[in-house]
């Protein structure tokens, strides 16, 4: 996660992708390793948050990655 988060940063257009990415995050390992879960609500926050987050999977599939300058 955090190298995705870290790869979608250096685009700099996709800014809510990365809370995206963490809402995501954040709920599965509660749901996975948490006794309790996630709500209803969460659950569809994150749904939410998935759809948006594909269109930007897509679109970053078939895109460049920007080049690195050296730093002088």
């Amino acid at each position: 996660m955090r190298y995705l988060t870290a790869e979608i940063s250096v685009r700099g257009q996709y800014g809510h992708a990365v809370a995206d990415i963490r809402l995501i995050g954040d709920a599965y390992i509660r749901a996975r390793y948490s006794q309790a879960g996630i709500s209803e609500d969460e659950s569809y926050q994150v749904q939410e948050a998935w759809r948006r987050l594909r269109g930007v999977l897509f679109r970053l599939l078939f895109s460049r990655r920007p080049e690195r300058r050296p730093v002088a």
